[in-house]
């Protein structure tokens, strides 16, 4: 039996790990996304998150360790096995809720902390924070309520992957609009390049021009004179 009250002892650990994992999660959302401390407080729940999964899975497989001993009857194995299902389904939770800060899950999860996540009747056992009603429940009948929730999950899941994928489309769509945008912005760059260098040559053009136009009338000044001198030398 010490292997079985061990394994109770790792349960409680990993359930109040739990309650600080879930605590954290709500902590990090009342962050804005692009703030230093929503990315300092992700990197913590992300460590936390993955000790959680460990942790839960060893929990698993000491589970079945001790089913292939035959320490435990068969109703304390379901019964264990639920538990470690609820831990399963919290940490389901704790994922999607990682996945979109911006869903109003908070009070769910701080809800979760004050009156567990196994009941909401009141009916707590103490102990190990079952409700009576859980245990009263056949293996089948909790069977069925397991697949309705994950049922229920799925479709939150499926949701949330919707809205990612709209987005995902709207993020396609502004960066094809602003590729064009930048082909526009370069077609006018070249095109202001070739104005400017069409009104530099035409700028030297005009400079010849001129330099020439001012020759050639100091030439016929220069001829008008030669020839009055000539004429007056006649005379």
């Amino acid at each position: 039996m010490a292997t079985s009250d061990q394994w109770l002892t790792d349960y409680d650990i990993i359930d109040e790990n739990g309650n600080e994992l879930m605590h954290k999660i709500s902590q990090r959302n009342q962050f804005p996304k692009n703030s230093i401390a929503f990315s300092r407080t992700d990197i913590q729940v992300q460590q936390m998150m993955k000790n959680f999964s460990q942790r839960l899975s060893q929990l698993q497989q000491q589970l079945i360790q001790n089913s292939k001993s035959n320490q435990l009857t068969t109703a304390e194995m379901e019964r264990r096995q639920r538990l470690v299902d609820n831990l399963n389904y919290r940490y389901k939770q704790m994922e999607i809720s990682l996945a979109n800060p911006d869903a109003d899950r908070r009070s769910a999860l701080l809800g979760n902390q004050s009156q567990s996540i196994y009941g909401t009747n009141g009916n707590q056992d103490i102990e190990r924070g079952e409700t009576t009603a859980d245990r009263n429940l056949t293996s089948q009948q909790y069977q069925q309520q397991r697949q309705l929730l994950m049922r229920e999950q799925d479709k939150g899941l499926e949701s949330l992957s919707e809205i990612i994928e709209r987005q995902k489309h709207l993020a396609q769509g502004i960066s094809s609009e602003i590729d064009i945008q930048n082909e526009i912005i370069d077609d006018i760059g070249d095109a202001m390049d070739q104005t400017n260098d069409r009104l530099l040559r035409n700028t030297r053009n005009i400079r010849k021009v001129g330099l020439k136009s001012g020759t050639c009338c100091y030439w016929v000044i220069i001829t008008l004179l030669f020839v009055a001198i000539i004429t007056v030398s006649f005379i």
